[in-house]
């Protein structure tokens, strides 16, 4: 819990002689916490605070004579810090900024950065904090884990591995690349793994149970290996299960994590990289010139520099999903079942890869979004391939059904597409993450249009609304010709493009967007019974 930045408010100690501490979410300097001393030790640990300018908050007893025991928090000060809001960005619009305070104010939030591109230019980066005074600023560079946007990066890579492989097409069998085998070396359990093709992982109805994306511990449970899994035994045990359903089965799209997972370790190998880190740097970020996208990282003790910190802040069953500040669940990155905080331990990002396993800045999230306007001298995509892609996801989205009857989503990369204006190529997409402790969205309009990206360290009530007001504000605002892009992010210009004039703004609300963004994830996310509490 103290690893997650939080400090104790409180203790006592029970009859049985256990202690009972409640942890919050606020600074008041240094402290320290004890427990279970004796009276003699009592008196040495006041005597050693006091020398470091400590002095008791609070002191629990129980007992009598030799057998009195104490508990106590000693601390600098009992004053807590108070929250302040900074900003930090190149360019500053007030209402915008006004937006971004309300909303991190409503939903409690340390940390939020926001980029906005109108067509290939990056026109606005803030990075914003509402936090105790030595709370790190967010910035526009700062790294977030993108939970699902990752598979925006995987789509994008497989789309432009088609290109550079003519002899790859979306209906390549999985098997002909991966040659996937059970852990005894024999074939799939299921005959039917010989049918998936690439276009199934990227439409989400390999038939796949698509839960595995967190099935360390039953993979190492099954094997008799210790913890971490590896991606080499996840995929393996997979292949020793039975299918859902036919691969392409139309009525039986699952929001596709496991696919991507798989689809990432195939962009790996078709590329000749040894991780999919590294083929998604070759293919994407690379040539957009992309440096703060990265691997997550899941251990606290592995976070790389400008990491962003992130915070378990929602309790919402009426939602569909249950978080808790400072909770504790046992590790997936180690043996032996030490407690780690659920987001910085539980979770193996380092298996989640091409389906959730990145960290990116939201410069960079908005580079990607608005990459799809660049016709011309596409540095990733050719035209025809941002068309084929784009369609290819409204096609899905408008055709594809779950199990149970009802319209699915995630496709090609994104949530959903819609086509605009096909003759003028004018697509909007968008994409979201969530996860414990984070929420990413990017949504973009080609030929002309805004792209807006948002990163949050913690999770947000799944009914705000924040991009309509951040829409309208962005709308209203006149916006000169400067691109951040390049004046003051150092990436190199993508190809001017016309701008569009007009916006639905309500296309940006939380009916349309958002909460199909939340659900895919949420369901994702309560759906695994290995979460334990």
């Amino acid at each position: 819990m103290a690893s997650t930045w939080g400090r104790p408010a409180h203790i006592a100690l029970a009859p049985s002689g256990a202690a009972a501490e409640m942890v919050v979410d606020s600074t008041i300097g240094s402290w320290v916490s004890r427990s279970g001393l004796t009276a003699a030790g009592y008196q040495a640990e006041y005597d050693k605070q006091s020398k470091a300018g400590l002095q008791p908050l609070q002191v629990s007893a129980k007992g009598t004579g030799d057998n009195a025991r104490f508990a106590a928090i000693f601390t600098s000060r009992e004053e807590t810090d108070p929250r302040t809001f900074r900003s930090n960005g190149p360019v500053t619009v007030a209402t915008i900024d006004k937006v971004m305070q309300d909303y991190m104010q409503t939903e409690n939030l340390r940390g939020v950065a926001l980029a906005i591109a109108r067509g290939t230019l990056l026109v606005y980066a803030k990075g914003y904090t509402l936090a105790e005074a030595a709370y790190p600023d967010v910035t526009p560079h700062t790294i977030f884990r993108q939970a699902s946007v990752s598979k925006t990066f995987t789509g994008t890579a497989m789309m432009r591995l088609l290109e550079l492989k003519p002899n790859i097409t979306l209906d390549t069998t999985v098997q002909s690349v991966m040659n996937i085998k059970q852990p005894s070396g024999a074939p799939p359990a299921d005959a039917r793994w010989a049918n998936i093709t690439i276009r199934h992982l990227l439409e989400s109805d390999s038939g796949i149970q698509q839960s595995l994306l967190y099935g360390s511990e039953a993979v190492s449970k099954a094997l008799g290996t210790p913890l971490p899994a590896t991606s080499a035994q996840l995929l393996s045990y997979a292949a020793s299960l039975m299918l859902t359903g036919a691969p392409g089965d139309k009525n039986n799209a699952v929001y596709g994590n496991f696919d991507y997972l798989l689809l990432g370790h195939l962009i790996a190998k078709l590329q000749g990289a040894a991780t999919f880190e590294q083929a998604l740097d070759q293919l994407v970020l690379q040539p957009l010139h992309q440096t703060h996208t990265r691997a997550s990282r899941s251990l606290m003790s592995d976070q790389l520099p400008g990491e962003a910190r992130h915070h378990m802040t929602v309790y919402d069953p009426n939602a569909g999903w249950k978080l808790y500040p400072f909770e504790v669940l046992e590790t997936e990155r180690a043996p032996g079942g030490k407690l780690v905080p659920t987001h910085y331990g539980h979770l193996d990002y380092e298996m989640f890869g091409g389906a959730g396993g990145l960290s990116s800045s939201v410069v960079d999230m908005a580079r990607l979004g608005a990459m799809f306007s660049d016709r011309e001298n596409n540095p990733v995509l050719s035209s025809d391939s941002i068309d084929k892609m784009l369609t290819a996801c409204a096609t899905a989205g408008a055709t594809l059904r779950g199990p149970n009857g009802k319209p699915s989503h995630g496709y090609y990369g994104l949530d959903w597409v819609s086509i605009d204006d096909a003759a003028n190529h004018i697509f909007t997409g968008s994409k979201g993450g969530w996860l414990p402790a984070q929420s990413t969205v990017l949504q973009f309009t080609t030929g002309g249009g805004f792209t807006y990206a948002i990163a949050i360290n913690g999770n947000a009530d799944v009914k705000f609304d924040w991009m309509t007001p951040i829409a309208t504000a962005t709308q209203s605002h006149t916006w000169g010709a400067a691109d951040l892009f390049s004046s003051t992010f150092g990436m190199p210009p993508l190809t001017p493009v016309a701008l569009l004039r007009t916006f639905p703004v309500q296309r940006l609300s939380v009916a349309e967007s958002q909460a199909q963004v939340m659900s895919s994830m949420i369901q994702g996310w309560i759906a695994l019974p290995r979460i334990k509490r």
